[in-house]
């Protein structure tokens, strides 16, 4: 089926069917559609669905507010069609035209009313050149504005950063071609170039400085588009952009909404031959693979750099290859080009069984879900059978390897809001839990193995400010051990570590093989009534460090704080979803009942009647104090 078919059925879909079925109907047909006007159509037609088909269909939800200096209405169709096509449904809200100002300054305005996960701030050049009277005004006015805006900007944005939510998403403004060419001397553009350039560096900054910005630059992003803006429209209808550039912004939203709901990946696994090297490794041998200074080698010694850039930034590499073994790793470690070596990978799979069921295998041994699996593989018939029996996404690789490093990274699916200190040593640390693995199976018993591991738990009573990102990226990533699902992002972690009606714990494991950094996260409710209840909103803890006990060195750490702070009992809710079923009986298993439950919420409480002793293989610490051994 092509594009024009697909919308035409989904057309015919919104005209006879339940708002429920024209929603499941899109969702796989959003798989057929790819060019950016297709994906607009998509999303306009699915505008007016109603919340409650998106709720009993299990949808996750991401609000996003769009405010601009021009008519950017379109981004809310393309980012609508572009996150159904991620499993997101989109709520949107989009402001008036040229009321990004007002929107921002006053404090009761819909955007902060509507609490956006997302908001898309889009500026053209009127921001600048507002104000100036056309065919008068010198460049030095200009150079003034640039200043003075620049100022306003930053107000403007820590206005948003006091009454806000959620992240803040900003561009870069080009300075339009027909702006700088009425300028004829070459000294005045080179002055206004470089005046220029510097406010873009400021509203760069902005994403150091103010931790919900996020900026987005407009010159990266015209490199993908043929045009800044459609004059015609600009001046019949104030559509500041393309809507070629707007769907590339739309794009961009998309990525970090991924990120945002934990919906980023993880792991890449790669094919080898015609993949990562040229030629046929069984065939050719080590000597005779393209893999080399030379074209075509080049360009798959250059993709390898790509990966390794990847590698450090906390994305697991791992191989799934029909190849013997022995001559991988003989490649692996004595090929003089091979960039990426045998320690570079988390889990390496070159066999002759099916490539699906390699993925299957990494996927128990990493404890990580199939859904945040990435596939490259240069063979349709591999990807094909990969799509079938696994839900991988799976890249399509175009033919010239040359094009490699921007097809994989092109869709952003790795990106992530900020990276953490735990995120540039993953691989060391999963490759430090297949030695546990390894060690686990030398043991007699699995207490010989836990009282082996030297296993040792920090309570991090205060999160520092290098503590927050990672607790907030456990929370907005971590979907097996999570009880409600409740996620937050930096700025809001920030918020409840300053808030005393809030206690946020942080937990770090470390034992014999290494240590795992910040593993797990409490954040707890203090009822500040008579009651002086604790009521625990989530606990988040990594995969990584299950079935050690770690969960009642929590439980057993929040229990003590609430006794000794005078809380009268400790509450706390779970909500069952399709992934977090390994922590359904948490609270059961360490002796809390159930209170009630609303919906498919269940609320137990505790009052200190029976604590679960912490098991005698781990040692609680907390402030370089030993609570228990």
């Amino acid at each position: 089926m092509n594009e024009m078919e697909a919308i035409k059925k989904m057309k015919k879909i919104c005209l006879n069917e339940s708002d429920e079925v024209v929603l499941m109907n899109a969702i796989k047909l959003c798989g057929e559609v790819s060019s950016n006007k297709q994906i607009e159509k998509m999303g306009h037609l699915l505008r007016r669905i109603d919340q409650t088909s998106v709720d009993r269909l299990g949808l996750k939800k991401i609000r996003v507010a769009i405010i601009s200096n021009f008519n950017a209405d379109p981004l809310a169709h393309y980012m609508r069609g572009l996150l159904l096509k991620n499993k997101l449904w989109g709520e949107f809200y989009v402001a008036g035209f040229n009321q990004f100002e007002f929107e921002l300054l006053n404090t009761e305005s819909e955007l902060y009313r509507f609490k956006p996960h997302l908001t898309m701030c889009l500026l053209d050049e009127t921001f600048i050149t507002s104000g100036l009277v056309k065919g008068e005004y010198h460049t030095h006015d200009v150079i003034q504005k640039l200043k003075t805006e620049s100022r306003h900007l930053k107000k403007l944005v820590k206005q948003f950063k006091s009454h806000g939510t959620g992240y803040f998403a900003i561009n870069t403004i080009p300075l339009p071609k027909v702006f700088h060419d009425s300028i004829i001397d070459y000294k005045t553009k080179a002055l206004l170039s470089k005046e220029w350039l510097m406010f873009n560096a400021k509203v760069a900054h902005l994403s150091t400085h103010i931790e919900q910005a996020v900026t987005i630059d407009t010159d990266v992003m015209m490199q993908d588009v043929s045009l800044y803006r459609d004059s015609r429209l600009y001046y019949a209808g104030g559509y500041g952009m393309s809507d070629e550039l707007l769907a590339t912004f739309g794009k961009e939203g998309v990525k970090i909404a991924r990120s945002l709901m934990g919906l980023n990946k993880k792991v890449a696994v790669l094919d080898l031959d015609e993949t990562l090297w040229g030629g046929i490794l069984g065939d050719d041998g080590l000597e005779g693979i393209q893999l080399n200074q030379t074209y075509p080698g080049n360009t798959y010694v250059d993709f390898q750099h790509y990966l390794k850039r990847l590698k450090q930034q906390g994305v697991l590499l791992a191989i799934s290859s029909k190849n013997e073994e022995t001559n991988v790793l003989d490649v692996l470690d004595n090929h003089p080009v091979m960039i990426l070596k045998k320690e570079d990978f988390v889990g390496i799979k070159a066999n002759w069984q099916p490539k699906h069921e390699n993925i299957k295998n990494l996927e128990e041994e990493l404890n990580i879900g199939m859904n945040q699996f990435v596939f490259v593989d240069d063979n349709p018939f591999e990807q094909q059978m990969v799509k079938a029996h696994t839900n991988v996404e799976v890249l399509d690789l175009p033919p010239d390897p040359s094009l490699y490093a921007g097809a994989l990274l092109e869709e952003g699916w790795f990106n992530t809001v900020k990276l953490t200190e735990e995120d540039y040593s993953r691989t060391t640390k999963y490759i430090q839990s297949k030695k546990r693995e390894a060690f686990k199976e030398e043991s007699n018993s699995i207490e010989d193995y836990l009282a082996g591991l030297n296993i040792k738990v920090t309570i991090i009573e205060h999160p520092s400010e290098f503590d927050i990102p990672r607790i907030a990226q456990l929370s907005t990533r971590t979907n097996q051990f999570n009880l409600t699902t409740v996620r937050y992002n930096e700025v809001e972690v920030k918020k409840m570590v300053a808030d005393p009606a809030y206690r946020v714990l942080g937990f770090s494991v470390a034992d014999r093989f290494g240590d795992n950094g910040i593993v797990g996260a409490a954040f707890i409710k203090i009822d500040q009534s008579l009651d002086h209840n604790w009521k625990i909103e989530n606990i988040v803890m990594s995969c990584r460090v299950f079935s050690r006990g770690i969960e009642t060195a929590i439980i057993k750490t929040i229990l003590t704080k609430a006794n000794e702070e005078g809380a009268h009992e400790v509450l706390g809710s779970f909500i069952p979803t399709a992934k977090n079923k390994v922590v359904e009986s948490l609270f059961s298993d360490h002796y809390f009942h159930l209170l009630l439950q609303d919906g498919n919420r269940m609320v137990y409480k505790h009052r200190y009647d029976n604590i679960k002793d912490i098991g005698y293989w781990l040692t609680i610490v907390s402030n370089k104090e030993v609570i228990k051994q």
